[in-house]
């Protein structure tokens, strides 16, 4: 990296949704800088007898209503052993003083004297809700240390509108189309661009035109497939986990497609250079069929063995 260091860098991804009208964009800020050496943290001090607690999460806590539990981080000077199973000298307990009926939260065990309290906020919390809580580590002979700290119910983040501009180089749609052929296709000349379908046909691709991009044909008719969906069913398989092993099977074959094309289109920029070689012949068609039905046929065997 040398005296380039360091790089500062936007990286953006910008993409489009079926069910949503607006493009959606993720902008982060990337720094690239070489490691600093640090020397080791010196060793933490754990007394026999703890001194404080305190809580070393940034305050407001914020809090999601409904959402995943938010870990809380507390840091303590006693001896993890202090609080280890099945007789710990020293407990955690913590409530809400702000909202009794709050529920109950709980701890991780300690570890080089850091540990988190977990905090699940019930879905009935109204966004801006202002909650104080109280943690305390009790140990014998009534001991007691305390902290506190503050929480604040949020909203879940959501996408905001931003103005930007779309870079003039790159690529504004995608390379390829997809399309799925049903038994009420099977006369349309779609396969390889110019034949028909049966139930025999997995898949095939129609080579991109003046007006239309590659378009990647997936067969959901073919009968291979619809033996492996009955399959599932019979074995009471329920509708989420037959649309993800679908959904599976497309994915990998459209894959499989369109990289067949970038190979026949490779070979073709070849010849057409006047490179001639027997290894640089453009596969035929049902070359291509027999090639993208194995394919398939393989991938339902698996899947049937991987359940």
């Amino acid at each position: 990296m040398g005296s380039t260091a360091p790089i500062e860098t936007t990286l953006r991804v910008m993409a489009t949704f079926t069910d949503e009208a607006e493009p959606r964009l993720i902008e982060k800020n990337v720094v690239v800088r070489p490691k600093k050496k640090r020397p080791p943290a010196p060793p933490r001090v754990l007394n026999d007898v703890p001194t404080y607690l305190r809580v070393a999460t940034r305050q407001p806590v914020r809090l999601l209503a409904g959402g995943p539990d938010v870990h809380v981080r507390l840091v303590w000077d006693g001896k993890d052993s202090l609080a280890f199973d099945p007789t710990p000298e020293w407990t955690f307990q913590a409530t809400c003083k702000s909202h009794p009926q709050f529920p109950a939260i709980t701890f991780t065990k300690p570890t080089n004297g850091r540990f988190e309290a977990l905090v699940h906020t019930p879905g009935d919390y109204l966004a801006g809700t202002k909650l104080e809580f109280e943690v305390q580590a009790l140990g014998p002979a009534g001991a007691t240390l305390t902290a506190t700290f503050y929480a604040e119910v949020v909203l879940p983040p959501g996408p905001r509108k931003v103005s930007t501009e779309i870079p003039a180089r790159g690529q504004r749609r995608p390379p390829y189309q997809l399309k799925y052929i049903e038994e009420k296709d099977f006369e349309s000349p779609t396969r390889w661009g110019a034949m028909t379908w049966d139930a025999s046909h997995g898949a095939a691709f129609a080579e991109p035109t003046a007006t239309q991009p590659l378009t990647l044909c997936i067969n959901k008719d073919f009968h291979l497939l619809q033996t492996y969906m009955k399959g599932l069913l019979d074995k009471k398989a329920d509708e989420q986990r037959m649309e993800e092993k679908k959904t599976k099977y497309i994915s990998h074959v459209a894959y499989h497609l369109y990289q067949m094309y970038l190979h026949k289109d490779d070979l073709r920029k070849k010849k057409e250079a006047g490179t001639e070689s027997e290894e640089l012949r453009e596969p035929q068609d049902e070359e291509m069929q027999l090639e993208i039905n194995r394919v398939a046929s393989t991938l339902l065997r698996l899947m049937e063995v991987m359940r």
